[in-house]
């Protein structure tokens, strides 16, 4: 992991996990934020990632909160941006215009109100990309959950397992 701090970004997984936690945290759900965010890669591919420390019921919220952010768009009450960089290379010089842009579903219990989904947003801008939520009964949270809705933002398969040591 410390060579994705040398590039200067995390892989996006690790990253939202953080915000995740900073958002759970900030709105006085978890004991626990970004820095007890444990992630350990098994070496094909598969990243556990879970909350160092954490009480069960932390560690619980925290994965289905995780699952939610990273999986498949359903119905959430506000959408998040994630802005992907430009491709490397001279077609990175050529492109015009705003990077292309994905939503992540505001995991349930930080969307329930505006202030835990404005909360979440902040880390979310932190650790992840930058934007503001947007409510998906808008009329431009309506167009995007259109657009969106049985999406995957990433592409990811999650495997929620819990367990205690």
């Amino acid at each position: 992991f410390s060579l994705w701090r040398a590039a200067g970004r995390e892989p996006v997984v690790p990253a939202v996990a953080r915000a995740v936690a900073d958002g759970l945290h900030t709105a006085g759900l978890t004991d626990r934020g970004a820095a007890a965010v444990a992630v350990e890669p098994d070496g094909a591919g598969v990243l556990r990632i879970g909350l160092a420390g954490a009480p069960p019921g932390d560690s619980e919220l925290f994965a289905i909160a995780l699952d939610e952010a990273i999986g498949v768009v359903t119905a959430p009450r506000y959408l998040l941006p994630r802005h992907l960089a430009p491709a490397p290379g001279p077609r990175a010089v050529l492109r015009t215009g705003a990077n292309a842009v994905v939503q992540h579903a505001v995991p349930t219990v930080l969307g329930e109100n505006r202030r835990r989904a404005d909360g979440y947003a902040d880390a979310w801008n932190r650790y992840v990309s930058t934007g503001r939520p947007v409510w998906t009964r808008s009329p431009e949270g309506t167009g995007l959950l259109a657009a969106f809705a049985g999406l995957s933002p990433l592409e990811v398969t999650t495997a929620l397992r819990l367990g205690w040591r």
